[in-house]
Formats: C-alpha cells, structure tokens, sequence
C-alpha cells in the first residue's frame, strides 16, 4: 500500500484508532510493570501529558456524536462496552495514579496545568479548536476523581478552585457542547465534596 497506509501480516490495512489502540495497551502494560516503575518515574510527566492529548476529540468523534447524541452518551459512559483511544488513555491516567499514588496524580494534574495554559493561549489567539485540550483536561480530571477518593484530591489541588475557575465557566452557553457535557460531568464528579455555594 502507499500513502503511509499501515498494512498487517495477513494484508489487512490497520486502521490508525486500532494502533492507537496497541500504543494504549503496550503503555499500560508497561505502567502496570513492577520491573518497569523505575523508568515510567523518570517519564511520568511527559507520559501524563501524552495520555490526556491523546483524550482530544477527534473530528470523526465530533461527527458522529453531532448526528447522534445517543453515541456521545454510549461513548462517555462509564459502564458501556465502549473503546476508543480516548477511553484507553483515560485508564492509563487513571492507572498512573493507581499505581504511583502522589506522584502519579501530580504529574497528570501538571499536565492539566500546562494543556489548560495552551488552550488559553489558543483561545486568545483566535484559534477555533481551543477548547478541544480543555476538554480533554476535564475528561483526565474526571477519570481521576473516578479512581480516587475526592478529598485525597483535595490534598494536591483544590477541587472548589478548580469548579469555580475551569469548570463554572466551560458551562457557558456559548461553550461548544462537548465541552460543556464534559464540563457538567466534572462538577458531578466533585460534586459531594463541593461547598453548596459553589
């Protein structure tokens, strides 16, 4: 085949989601490595970066949940048999905190840190796609409050902050509508441990 197109051993051309997929599985194969702890340390900021970039929406994402808002909900619900690249790399964020605890969860919120800066610095640029690393920064903070007890959160960041900041003002109408569904899930996440004001 031409044109970069990725062929297997039996002919079949491989899709780029189904080796996004192997890059997923062989990442968290080596995350969940006891021999391999030492190494995943040393790269476990930029990995966490990775992971959450690769938890953008796609444009096809895009298409497809804009026609059908039952495959948005399939897709971002937690009990469904759902796969993407960007639920693989939300389980190796999730398993980045699992199993280097502290550490783990300060390299991803570093992580959400910078990708918000980014967008920002997007958005005030005049880029239309700013909010789409936003977005994704939300669907990292969100599968972290979902693996991890809320208030040993509280202990890294400050989750009211992180509401009032971020999330509160990604639920704007003019937000575009994944990130305000992303954004609406976040505070559910946080929900219980948030003072009844916010």
């Amino acid at each position: 085949g031409g044109g970069g197109d990725v062929y297997g051993y039996d002919g079949d051309k491989i899709s780029l989601d189904c080796l996004a997929a192997y890059l997923m599985d062989c990442v968290r194969e080596v995350v969940a490595c006891s021999e391999a702890s030492n190494m995943v340390l040393e790269q476990i900021r930029p990995l966490s970066y990775t992971q959450i970039r690769f938890m953008q929406v796609t444009n096809e994402q895009m298409h497809t949940w804009s026609q059908d808002v039952n495959a948005y909900l399939a897709h971002e619900d937690e009990g469904s048999f759902e796969t993407s690249v960007r639920i693989s790399a939300a389980d190796v964020v999730a398993l980045l905190g699992q199993t280097f605890g502290t550490q783990g969860w300060r390299a991803v919120l570093s992580s959400v840190m910078q990708l918000l800066d980014e967008s920002l610095r997007l958005r005030q640029a005049g880029h239309a796609s700013w909010w789409l690393k936003r977005e994704a920064c939300l669907y990292a903070v969100s599968a972290m409050c979902a693996e991890s007890d809320v208030d040993d959160l509280a202990a890294l960041f400050r989750p009211d902050d992180f509401m009032h900041n971020v999330v509160l003002p990604d639920l704007a109408p003019d937000s575009p509508a994944v990130l305000r569904g992303s954004a609406l899930h976040c505070l559910a996440c946080f929900a219980p441990s948030l003072p009844t004001e916010l």
